[in-house]
């Protein structure tokens, strides 16, 4: 089952990442009916922090989707990568970020809840939001210390022609670990 497992989470983390510069140059939707935000964490779960932030390792990142619309949308669109989103990676120079490499990927479970395909449960009611924790520092090779920048983008459609709604774009700047308490000085 770990085996299964493993290389499911290696296949999303591959398509969120193989499909970072085309999926960029799709047309953004006007009007669209959900805004996404994306927000870093460090500690607290429930601290919703877009701003540009300093972190040392062990971090992940939240993304909220929000139903603006008077109408019920899907919450995951299959047209999408992982969790229904594909991810703009990029370090300091705006160079996009590459996947990390099988034998680096961390696994991390997956605590959204199984929900029946066609019933009311893959919809989100006006006003309502999901919210999925993502291990995009697992998944994108963003290990060495420095400035990065994360976008999250979400086709408004199960078609992955459709338009895009693209995130708000936050920065971590990674600082190096500490060294090790019994380092020599």
């Amino acid at each position: 089952m770990k085996i299964i497992y493993a290389l499911l989470l290696l296949a999303g983390a591959s398509i969120a990442a193989s499909g970072q510069s085309e999926f960029s140059k799709q047309t953004e939707a006007v009007n669209p009916p959900f805004k996404l935000t994306i927000a870093a964490y460090q500690s607290n779960f429930d601290e919703e922090n877009t701003n540009d932030q300093v972190m040392k390792g062990g971090f992940g990142f939240r993304i909220r989707k929000t139903n603006i619309s008077d109408r019920e949308i899907i919450k995951m669109s299959h047209g999408g990568g992982s969790y229904g989103y594909y991810f703009e990676v990029r370090d300091s120079s705006g160079n996009l970020v590459g996947p990390r490499k099988p034998n680096e990927v961390k696994l991390q479970g997956d605590d959204r809840g199984a929900a029946a395909s066609g019933t009311k449960d893959m919809m989100l009611q006006p006003g309502e939001s999901k919210v999925d924790f993502l291990p995009l520092s697992t998944w994108f090779d963003m290990n060495a210390p420095g400035t990065y920048t994360i976008q999250a983008l979400a086709h408004l459609t199960d078609d992955p022609k459709s338009d895009v709604v693209k995130s708000n774009i936050i920065t971590i700047t990674l600082l190096p670990p500490d060294p090790p308490a019994d380092a020599p000085k």
